[in-house]
């Protein structure tokens, strides 16, 4: 049996594999770059970590050129080169609609609830169906403690719809009220006893309710396998008492129309992405 290494033998191999290790330094301000990451993803709460941090450090870097984001070269306006005048058209509209949500923040907080942002929208001119369509698109924006949204982002990241919108007036196929009409293979029943069931499931307390929040996890993990889309609109859309919890029976009976909403929006935004519209 051989003697065990003495203990100085093994010091000088560790330190002979650190000498001759290759050592990484961290790149110039790491530190403050994840701190500003970190204060944003904790103050913004956002529901898809990696897109949210694909648009973060995006915004970052063009900001570090001293360039700005030009609106992807998607739909109707999209797909020909803004000109100068059209450009400054959305700009001046971004700020309007900035504005006009700034005066509903009576708190100063920065965010509305979604039924208050759909009122603004609405005064602006815009459908139901249209501010429903800008709704499901706040997944990066959507506080889930109280389901607040942030509206300067909320712009922001839908200008280009909103301009759209405003400029012809796009009318959303109307979902159809047949019994026999499925969602994500469901008929109504079908689905509010499957959403009843697995929110039942969270509500250890028997009360009827869910935080907010819960509500969000329940639909994540539900077998029916929803899409972020779906999963916003039925969170943003959600009525939520003061102390921000959402009835069971409630949100269960709702979600059916609401589906069937992200199911036409989703082709709409396939549409778009084709440059089809």
């Amino acid at each position: 049996m051989s003697a065990a290494p003495a203990q100085g033998a093994i010091f000088r191999d560790l330190t002979r594999a650190t000498k001759f290790q290759k050592k990484f330094q961290l790149p110039p301000d790491f530190s403050d770059v994840l701190k500003d990451f970190t204060r944003e993803v904790l103050r913004d709460q956002p529901t898809d970590i990696y897109a949210y941090g694909a648009s973060y450090f995006k915004k970052v870097a063009l900001e570090a050129e001293g360039l700005e984001e030009v609106p992807p070269p998607e739909g109707a306006i999209g797909r020909k080169q803004l000109s100068a005048e059209e450009r400054q058209e959305m700009d001046s509209l971004q700020n309007k609609m900035i504005d006009a949500f700034a005066e509903e923040d009576y708190d100063k907080t920065a965010k509305l609830h979604s039924h208050v942002i759909k009122r603004v929208l609405g005064s602006a001119g815009m459908s139901p169906d249209q501010t429903l369509f800008l709704i499901s698109n706040c997944g990066n924006n959507l506080h889930l403690l109280d389901g607040s949204i942030d509206y300067e982002r909320f712009v922001t990241d839908n200008i280009i719809y909103i301009y759209f919108f405003m400029n012809t007036n796009h009318i959303f196929q109307q979902p159809s009220h047949d019994s026999t009409e499925t969602v994500h293979g469901l008929v109504r029943d079908e689905l509010v006893a499957q959403l009843t069931s697995l929110m039942q499931q969270d509500d250890d307390s028997a009360t009827g309710r869910l935080l907010l929040e819960a509500y969000y996890q329940c639909l994540k993990r539900a077998p029916i396998q929803l899409t972020k889309r779906d999963i916003t609109l039925l969170t943003a859309e959600a009525i939520v008492s003061g102390d921000n919890f959402i009835s069971i029976a409630e949100e269960a009976s709702r979600a059916f129309p609401l589906l069937q909403h992200s199911y036409i929006f989703e082709a709409f935004q396939t549409q778009w992405d084709e440059g089809k519209i």
